[in-house]
């Protein structure tokens, strides 16, 4: 069967594009932000060898410009930065909450500290990181729709790119299936149709590749 799942991709520089053909300018805290991200991030790979940033950090926020045009949602530099610096604290934990705040300011801050994993997650079994995921996700729901924005997109970003992980890593993305079965595809019937079909769509195109 062909495969219908598009891995996201976007460079730096198709992010700067993409934002200026949009008419959203390129602020100080928005280059500061990438700034941070390029500093945690740019050595991290995805399990099939990818460029984190390439495929996960940038179109994130392509996709929620996207979300937030069509649902007429202001789509602020600060939301922008937030989603750029989602994983920073929990990847860099050099970048302390004083330090972050300091750098970025309390409203970020506030966006991104629902969506941080604690730094002792050292020898967890993929099934203890799956009850951690669902208390923070347990957690961001109920903190502000920006943290929920981000939180749905990262996690259809890294289900998405699961497509790269049949072949290698058929029981991760089995795994990967039941907790967005679980976590993400009730809340979003409920409350956002738009994330709603797209992870039940995806889901099911995973289960078919899974299959193949």
């Amino acid at each position: 069967m062909a495969q219908k799942i598009k891995v996201p991709f976007l460079t730096k520089q198709g992010l700067l594009q993409d934002l200026r053909s949009h008419g959203i300018p390129i602020t100080q805290l928005i280059k500061d932000a990438m700034i941070q991200a390029e500093k945690t991030h740019d050595h991290v790979k995805r399990l099939n060898g990818s460029p984190y940033l390439d495929q996960h950090i940038y179109p994130m926020v392509k996709q929620l410009r996207e979300y937030c045009a069509m649902h007429h949602i202001s789509f602020s530099d600060e939301f922008i930065a937030a989603i750029l610096l989602h994983d920073v604290m929990e990847d860099d934990r050099k970048i302390t909450p004083a330090i972050f705040k300091k750098k970025f300011g309390e409203n970020i801050y506030l966006i991104v500290k629902p969506l941080t994993k604690p730094s002792h997650r050292s020898g967890m079994s993929y099934e203890q990181m799956i009850r951690l995921n669902t208390k923070l996700w347990n957690h961001a729901k109920k903190s502000n729709q920006y943290s929920i924005l981000i939180k749905l997109a990262d996690k259809l970003n890294n289900y998405t790119c699961d497509i790269n992980n049949i072949e290698d890593h058929p029981a991760w993305v089995k795994r990967n299936i039941k907790e967005a079965e679980k976590n993400y595809i009730p809340y979003t019937k409920k409350h956002n149709p738009y994330f709603h079909k797209k992870f039940v769509a995806l889901v099911k195109e995973l289960r078919n590749a899974l299959k193949t």
